[in-house]
């Protein structure tokens, strides 16, 4: 009920991912009513970033703040390896 569907769903089509990942529950319930493909369920920093590394589109849904460990593991990788991971933070919450 906290979740703005449509903001998340308008992000989604206009982003176009190619990889999608989720961590909470939550983000998970959400993927579920929108029938959004899920790749990563496990790992799901490490693997996004990876992903994201390569060359792919990679959309991945947070709740809270478990956004920061996405985060720190894309500017790790950009430090570590010279890597150009760009991120952006969207909010969905509802207003």
């Amino acid at each position: 009920r906290a979740v703005d569907m449509d903001v998340i769903k308008t992000l989604y089509e206009d982003f176009k991912p190619e990889r999608v990942g989720v961590m909470g529950a939550v983000a998970r319930a959400v993927v579920t009513k929108l029938g959004i493909k899920v790749d990563f369920e496990f790992g799901i920093s490490h693997s996004a970033v990876v992903a994201a590394s390569r060359g792919l589109n990679v959309m991945v849904l947070v709740v809270g703040r478990m956004v920061n460990r996405v985060i720190e593991e894309a500017d790790t990788q950009n430090m570590r390896f010279g890597s150009s991971i760009v991120y952006e933070v969207k909010d969905a919450q509802k207003k």
